[in-house]
Order: C-alpha cells, then structure tokens, then sequence
C-alpha cells in the first residue's frame, strides 16, 4: 500500500511540488517501483516541456533513473539473499 501512495505522491508532486522535492521523492518511490521515474518523467514532458529549453527532456531522465533502480533494486537482493 505505502509503495503505490509514494508512487501516486511522487506523480501529484509534479503539479505541487518544486522539481527538486520532486526528484527526491521519485528517487526514492523508484526503488520500490521502478516504473515511477519513467512516468514522472512523461508527466513532467507533457506538462512543462519547453522545445529547447533543456539539453535532456525529463523522460530520458526518468528512463536511466529507472533503469538504474531496476540494477539497484536486484544487487541489494540478490547481496541480501547471499548472506540468507
């Protein structure tokens, strides 16, 4: 239930809250489920996307944050299993 709600806060948080607030909080909603990232990322494209304004658009970002938890989230199990 909490990871669905970090998730639904992380994606109301694009509307309420600065990007940087914003960043953290799909950061860390990411690792429970990685998808968050790519979908903050659209949303923010759909929302505040300025042709030019950014060298990298918001989904790109959202792509390589949620690969990089998918990678993170199955090191820390698969260390954690190790030591089971």
């Amino acid at each position: 239930m909490i990871r669905y709600g970090l998730s639904a806060l992380s994606l109301i948080g694009t509307l309420f809250f600065p990007w940087g607030y914003t960043l953290i909080l799909t950061i860390i909603a990411s690792y429970v489920v990685p998808v968050t990232a790519l979908l903050v990322g659209i949303l923010y494209d759909i929302l505040y996307h300025v042709p030019g304004a950014y060298p990298i658009p918001a989904t790109i970002i959202g792509a390589l944050i949620s690969l990089t938890m998918i990678v993170a989230r199955r090191f820390v199990q698969t260390y954690i299993a190790d030591f089971s």
